[in-house]
């Protein structure tokens, strides 16, 4: 009966839990070996839910561990909200829990197009499921303002299912965001230590000079 379902839901909600935070594991081990850089920024925009609610507003932050190839690895989390148009719905509010993946196609230029899909927890408010897995989807074009400053300007996908509503969510929101450059990668910084180390075990030591000596002189 309903204890039944109340305990798979808690099952459900348990077992996505453990995959979400092995995927944090997942992402911060590869993110910290690989990239070469890290920034955080914030992003905002307007989000379309479905023809059930009303236009909303998103607003997220996260951090980015970029490589010099032009693959970013992503954490983002914020807030959406979405006004709903029946009276015996909730209104719903949603705080992203994602990791996800970014290319970019020209990471050294000023302007460059980029393309990413991400995944994680979605937590509902009251009326909902308290969290649901869904995933995502990202297209836009970043623009170097400074070595420091990058401004975003894209859109956004998000899918996910809730089960105590019935409801298939599949939104769309548009995105405008900057984000900091806070410097080099702590593998970076050892890398480039170990590298500096190394030339200068090539660089010959000055000596003293040799005396010529009569064998030396013929």
């Amino acid at each position: 009966g309903d204890r039944s379902l109340c305990y798979k839901r808690t099952l459900k909600g348990e077992n996505m839990k453990k995959i979400y935070y092995s995927m944090i594991l997942l992402i911060f081990s590869i993110g910290t070996h690989y990239a070469t850089s890290l920034s955080i920024g914030g992003h905002a925009g307007t989000l379309t839910l479905s023809d059930n609610y009303d236009a909303g507003l998103h607003v997220t932050t996260g951090m980015e561990f970029l490589s010099k190839s032009g693959l970013g690895f992503t954490f983002n989390t914020g807030i959406m909200n979405a006004k709903s148009k029946e009276a015996t719905r909730e209104d719903l509010t949603i705080i992203p829990l994602k990791l996800g993946a970014r290319y970019y196609l020209n990471p050294r230029e000023k302007i460059s197009l980029y393309l990413g899909a991400n995944a994680g927890l979605y937590l509902l408010s009251d009326g909902y499921d308290s969290s649901v897995f869904g995933w995502g989807s990202e297209a836009g074009f970043r623009m170097k303002i400074d070595p420091k400053t990058q401004v975003f300007i894209g859109v956004k996908t998000h899918s996910f299912n809730d089960d105590k509503t019935n409801q298939d969510f599949s939104a769309f929101a548009t995105n405008f965001g900057i984000q900091l450059k806070m410097g080099d990668s702590k593998y970076t910084r050892k890398k480039g230590k170990r590298m500096e180390r190394d030339l200068k075990g090539y660089k010959k030591k000055p000596g003293k000079r040799k005396k010529k000596g009569p064998m030396n002189a013929i």
